[in-house]
């Protein structure tokens, strides 16, 4: 009898033993909560990003549900990002991640991230930066006019530490002159939209995507400039500048008769030329016209020095 009361010990034992052993093996295959969560807000959506879990085979995303009081499944995502999106704006959301396991096309989630919160804006971020390069080394960034804007605010990218300061802050125009660059540096810009609190200072906004300068070094001033009129035709003819791939001609701009009014400086087409000859059709009159040289793109406007010139047709 003792001999089959310790044979029952030890099995007991023992299986107690491979029941520890699985309940360890079993915690241990549960894999931990995602970790380096960042969310960026926009106007009406957010943008979720996390560091990748090993093991994972997707992810969920949980989102807050205030009517329900609890957080309910958002979208399961395959990679690290997820963008939520038709949300409210200026209002607070709050998000939780966790990996998910694939089994015989079962997705089982894992364990679930700490709450995180965010609170989108009430505008979007600026949009549709281009920037205009002049011979004199400064540059203009403009970007589209946003309604309800108040202001805008400049950050410049500070090489040296990483971050962004401000290089120009609470102005109203949708531009701002930038001056003092180097050519052959690429600089890096954001814009921020503002709108103005009821006791004078400003809100930011949503920030715009990054936007680089690289100051090209200007092209030569086209020279030999030369004019010849048959009939109601003028054409143009001028030297080839040295890295222009195109040019730009155009009116000049303060030029007036003796009754106050600009005469005839509209040029037809005249951006984007190839070649070194231009033709179109005039009238009667005295044309206020200038040259420029241009590296390659329409954007890069007034790319050398202007050639200034005066055309009488009689």
């Amino acid at each position: 009898m003792k001999k089959l009361v310790k044979l029952l010990v030890l099995f007991l034992t023992a299986a107690a033993a491979v029941a520890s052993m699985c309940v360890v093996s079993g915690a241990a295959s549960v894999l931990p909560a995602p970790t380096g969560i960042v969310l960026t807000a926009s106007d009406t959506s957010v943008k979720i990003v996390w560091d990748e879990v090993s093991g994972a085979d997707a992810y969920r995303v949980y989102k807050y549900d205030r009517s329900l009081g609890k957080f309910k499944k958002y979208k399961n995502v395959s990679g690290t990002v997820c963008n939520v999106i038709g949300l409210k704006k200026s209002t607070e959301y709050r998000f939780k991640v966790a990996a998910l396991v694939k089994k015989e096309n079962i997705y089982t989630k894992q364990t679930i991230s700490d709450a995180y919160k965010v609170k989108t804006f009430e505008l979007p971020a600026p949009e549709n930066i281009s920037k205009f390069e002049f011979s004199d080394g400064d540059v203009i960034l403009q970007w589209n006019k946003m309604s309800g804007a108040d202001a805008y605010r400049a950050y410049i990218l500070d090489s040296k530490s990483g971050k962004y300061k401000v290089y120009k802050d609470a102005f109203t125009n949708n531009s701002v002159d930038i001056s003092s660059l180097k050519v052959g540096k690429t600089y890096t810009f954001i814009i921020a939209a503002l709108t103005k609190n009821s006791d004078g200072s400003y809100k930011e906004q949503t920030r715009s995507a990054p936007a680089d300068i690289k100051l090209t070094a200007k092209l030569d001033k086209p020279a030999n400039v030369r004019t010849k009129v048959t009939g109601s035709t003028l054409t143009i003819t001028w030297s080839k500048v040295k890295g222009a791939a195109t040019y730009t001609i155009d009116g000049r701009s303060g030029i007036y008769s003796s009754d106050g009014n600009v005469y005839n400086t509209y040029v037809p087409n005249g951006s984007g030329i190839k070649g070194t000859s231009y033709s179109f059709s005039v009238k009667k009159g005295k044309y206020f016209l200038k040259i420029c040289a241009n590296p390659g793109k329409n954007s890069d406007y007034d790319a050398s020095e202007w050639y200034n010139f005066d055309v009488t047709v009689n």
